[in-house]
């Protein structure tokens, strides 16, 4: 089976970056199946050596007009797209992962417009309809799939992401080598990474936090994640950061490669995802397998994610969110426990599993 794969997204270094690069390498490894890459731009130093890639830097747009060009001059038994965006019709059977429904539960927050986020709903019940074959981090994806836009559940098929390198063990790097490149401070914190917009309720952790403070004096809270531009979607936390009552208690890193981020992760004594909706939720599953343990929101993916290896808690409530940071920072035992089942929980996930269950359903449609 030759397999093509819309690579737009192969320079990305967030999730959809990462789910594509890790896919392809592992998809290039199946047996009998042939790889190539399309790709919108020169990959340069980032060609992967594994499969083969068609780069056209051309003018035009690329999913309507240019894509479509280039597979009809290099044929592909079908056209994988990994990042919810598909050509609107094109030589090729298509397979697409919609990574979860954003788009259509917060389209009042995400677009500027009620015609762009007219455009945009269009578009991926379009891209439902026309796919072979429709791929969801989750089962809880696959559900909201059928419920929301009438998806055929036998259209559908879960395929749990996995943690990539570097994140597969306990980081090496010291404390004291955090502390002295990024001006880490030497104390004991809790740690946050990943998105920084309104559906992962960061506030929420930042106030359960403040309440926290009297009972834990020697921790702080450090964040990790980016804002984006659009403001209603990324409200401001700075304020809350800066309050008087986390001066020098809070601080919020970005652009941290995935090196430090290993560290942070592994150095941890409590990694707290707040989240109320994911379509997978990859960060504490990373902190999992860096041997962190884990209070995690019960809502959307994340429960079937994270499994019995997470303190759950109804993280709509500050006191709720609190209450489970808690429990694990004043039970050591129940800590270690943490540990040692996030540890294992993470083994269960991996790339290569990924790719067999997705080269299956493609040959079973």
């Amino acid at each position: 089976m030759h397999i093509g794969i819309d690579a737009s997204a192969w320079h990305n270094q967030r999730g959809l970056g990462r789910y594509l690069r890790s896919i392809a390498k592992h998809l290039a490894e199946q047996p009998e199946v042939d790889l190539t890459l399309f790709a919108p731009m020169e990959l340069g130093e980032a060609k992967p050596t594994y499969c083969s890639a068609v780069e056209d830097s051309g003018l035009g747009p690329w999913l309507s007009w240019r894509l479509p060009r280039l597979v009809r001059q290099n044929p592909v038994d079908v056209m994988f797209f990994p990042t919810n965006d598909a050509w609107w019709h094109g030589p090729a059977p298509m397979v697409v992962t919609v990574h979860d429904l954003a788009a259509v539960h917060f389209a009042d927050r995400i677009f500027r417009s009620r015609w762009e986020a007219w455009l945009e709903i269009a578009r991926l019940r379009h891209t439902v309809r026309q796919a072979s074959m429709i791929v969801t981090d989750s089962a809880a994806t696959k559900d909201d799939l059928v419920q929301t836009l009438g998806c055929p559940a036998d259209k559908v098929t879960p395929v749990p992401l996995a943690v990539s390198p570097p994140f597969l063990c306990p980081s090496s790097v010291s404390i004291e080598e955090m502390q002295a490149t990024i001006g880490l401070p030497s104390r004991p914190y809790i740690l946050y990474a990943g998105g920084l917009d309104f559906r992962k309720n960061v506030s929420a952790l930042i106030e359960a936090f403040m309440s926290l403070v009297p009972e834990h004096p020697e921790h702080m809270l450090i964040l990790v994640g980016e804002y984006g531009a659009n403001r209603r979607y990324y409200p401001d936390l700075d304020p809350l950061l800066h309050s008087p009552e986390l001066a020098g208690r809070a601080l919020r890193l970005s652009n941290v490669n995935d090196e430090r981020l290993h560290a942070l992760y592994t150095h941890a004594d409590l990694f707290v995802f707040p989240s109320l909706f994911e379509g997978f939720g990859l960060p504490p599953l990373e902190a999992m397998a860096c041997g962190t343990p884990v209070v995690c929101s019960n809502a959307a993916s994340l429960p079937e994610v994270v499994g019995d290896a997470a303190e759950l808690v109804d993280a709509r409530s500050t006191g709720n969110l609190a209450d489970g940071m808690r429990r694990v920072l004043g039970d050591p035992d129940w800590a270690t426990e943490l540990r040692q089942r996030g540890l294992a929980r993470a083994k269960q996930f991996s790339w290569e599993k990924a790719a067999e269950q997705l080269v299956e359903a493609l040959r079973a449609n």
